[in-house]
């Protein structure tokens, strides 16, 4: 199952940003965005970033900063080392930036 929808938002980062590599050395980075809906309540979205960007974005990016992204909302299924189906939704980021002047 994968379903696939473009997404542009703002919000804050709940935690530092996490770097981990791929086992063929791509560089990962892991987000986790806070963004208030319509009701004021916060949602938090999960974000990856691959290559130079995640880099940059373990770097540069601190909790409590806000940011823009733009990327891909994905749905995927896997199974994890206990053998349990897990289903999974977050965003693979094309473009992240910080907000500057909010």
């Amino acid at each position: 199952m994968e379903n696939k929808k473009h997404e542009l938002f703002y919000g804050r980062l709940g935690v530092d940003p996490k770097l981990s590599y791929t086992k063929m050395s791509l560089p990962v980075c892991e987000l986790s965005i806070g963004v208030t809906d319509d009701e004021n309540k916060t949602v938090w979205k999960k974000v990856v970033v691959f290559g130079v960007m995640a880099e940059l974005c373990h770097v540069h990016l601190k909790k409590g900063q806000e940011v823009f992204v733009r990327g891909q909302n994905k749905t995927r299924e896997y199974t994890n080392k206990d053998g349990e189906q897990k289903i999974v939704n977050e965003i693979t980021a094309s473009f992240v930036a910080v907000a500057v002047g909010h």
